[in-house]
């Protein structure tokens, strides 16, 4: 889970490039130079924007990292409120079980638009709760971190500001900070269903295991002529494509 995390980290951190160059935002956050290299291929392949860059929004993005399917949460708005608008992104990788094939470096993944009164809702939401004015957990008092849980990214932007912050597994944090965030997660998950659609992507996933990083891999329990199968289309995806 540990690897899980930092995986997921340095995704988030390859959105911060354009912070370098961005100099009339304040940056609340910490960067590595080595996302520069290591994910922004990632998000590339997520189609997902560099919203550092935007100017004439404000835009929130969530991450969630799985064990098998991850997901973003992008909800943003126009400064003059004239749009409303987000997704949700829902994403994993495929694995390869045996050690003598060579690894595809694929990623799947399927984006929805958000209803408008969904969008709305989740903007209440996020008021409400002042989440915006929560610190990353290392600056609250009493929030303990462990070597499995899950880890949440939250990311703030508008035409002056940029800021991440991590909140690992506040469900376990006897806190009240924790407490809200905890609450705020499970309403968004409620307001967007996320458990119907996160099965319904998993269905549609086109490889024969899959997983997001972490030790846990969701192996298909399939025919040998089936494997062949996968393992067939594999190779002709190997001889048709650079692989990175």
């Amino acid at each position: 889970m540990l690897k899980k995390s930092l995986t997921i980290f340095f995704i988030l951190m390859v959105s911060l490039v354009g912070a370098l160059y961005a100099q009339s935002k304040y940056v609340d956050t910490i960067i590595d130079n080595y996302c520069r290299k290591c994910e922004d291929k990632t998000l590339l392949q997520l189609h997902l924007p560099n919203f550092i860059e935007l100017k004439g929004y404000k835009y929130w993005r969530f991450w969630y990292d799985g064990d098998m399917t991850s997901y973003i949460i992008d909800i943003y708005y126009k400064n003059d409120q004239s749009l409303y608008n987000g997704s949700i992104t829902f994403y994993t990788y495929e694995n390869i079980e045996d050690s003598d094939e060579k690894p595809t470096n694929r990623i799947y993944s399927q984006k929805i638009e958000i209803e408008k009164s969904k969008v709305l809702k989740i903007f209440n939401l996020i008021q409400n709760r002042k989440i915006s004015s929560i610190p990353t957990d290392k600056k609250i008092a009493g929030w303990n971190h462990g070597f499995d849980g899950v880890t949440y990214f939250v990311e703030y932007s508008d035409d002056n500001n940029y800021s991440l912050k991590n909140y690992w597994t506040p469900e376990d944090v006897k806190i009240k900070e924790a407490a809200i965030l905890n609450s705020f997660f499970k309403s968004i998950n409620k307001t967007l269903d996320i458990e119907k659609l996160n099965d319904s992507f998993e269905k549609s996933i086109p490889f024969e295991n899959y997983n997001t990083g972490g030790p846990h891999v969701n192996y298909r329990p399939l025919s040998l002529q089936q494997k062949q199968a996968y393992k067939k289309e594999r190779d002709e995806y190997r001889n048709t494509h650079e692989i990175n």
